[in-house]
């Protein structure tokens, strides 16, 4: 019998390890053509769809079809704005009339009237005798008139006794048959400037200047021949209309401001 004892298990193994790691290193690739392809096998293990499949949550049909619905509102909301036009405006009333207003012709003294020379819708000059009377000392009292135009009222009648100052007639002044004057607020004045457009009950026109001074309301009654609320001191504006309307005819106006889209309106707060 030899003397020599046979390999256990243990040492088998641990040559075939040995041999595994001989055998990996004599294929180790010793020029970069090997290392391509080595790189290239190595590649077509890795499933990149799979990977982002996994990775990615899956979106159902209806998700897709709420996000579009989102998005066509969000669309539909901005094309809206867009077009839509806010108008901001201040509110006037006044009469068809060229500036100072309605003129009134008035009596010079305390007379007795004798004749009366006009009735309204008459066209007068100015310097026109309009009326005469006689006061206490039996003289001959003439009333003319302040400014040319037509008679808007007579206020007067024969056989009337009037006061110093009292009215006989009052007159719409030339231009008032494309010409507006109109009344706002003190309140509301500051918004109002030269050059805006007008959109009035007798059609459009163009504001041509605004009175700097607020009077009473009692007295922007008068020059209008209107009732105008006694809330406030009332601002008078003139208006040049864009075709020529009735003398005296009353006017309720809007005068446009500012004009702006929503989405306009929107981007300026921000």
């Amino acid at each position: 019998m030899s003397g020599q004892t046979p390999p256990n298990d243990h040492d088998r193994r641990k040559s075939d390890v040995l041999e595994a790691i001989f055998e990996a290193v004599e294929h180790v690739p010793d020029s970069e053509s090997e290392s391509a392809t080595f790189e290239a096998r190595g590649l077509e293990q890795i499933d990149v769809s799979a990977q982002v499949d996994q990775a990615l949550p899956l979106i159902s049909r209806n998700t897709w079809v709420a996000l579009v619905g989102v998005a066509l509102v969000i669309v539909a909301g901005l094309v809206y704005s867009a077009g839509v036009v806010q108008v901001s405006a201040v509110n006037a009333e006044g009469r068809a009339v060229a500036a100072p207003g309605i003129v009134v012709a008035v009596s010079p003294s305390d007379v007795v009237m004798t004749e009366i020379l006009i009735a309204g819708g008459d066209p007068v000059t100015r310097g026109q005798l309009l009326a005469t009377g006689t006061n206490a000392q039996g003289n001959a009292i003439e009333v003319l008139a302040p400014v040319s135009g037509s008679v808007w009222q007579q206020l007067a009648f024969v056989g009337q006794t009037l006061s110093t100052g009292a009215p006989v007639a009052s007159i719409l002044p030339v231009g008032s048959d494309q010409a507006a004057l109109v009344a706002v607020p003190e309140s509301l004045a500051a918004e109002v400037r030269v050059g805006l457009p007008v959109d009035s009950s007798v059609g459009t026109g163009t504001v041509t200047s605004v009175n700097s001074h607020p009077i009473p309301a009692a007295l922007a009654s008068a020059l209008l021949g209107i009732t105008l609320p006694a809330t406030e001191p009332m601002v008078l504006i003139n208006v040049v209309l864009d075709a020529p309307v009735e003398r005296g005819s009353n006017v309720n106006a809007r005068i446009i401001v500012s004009e702006q889209t929503l989405l306009s309106q929107f981007v300026r707060l921000r």
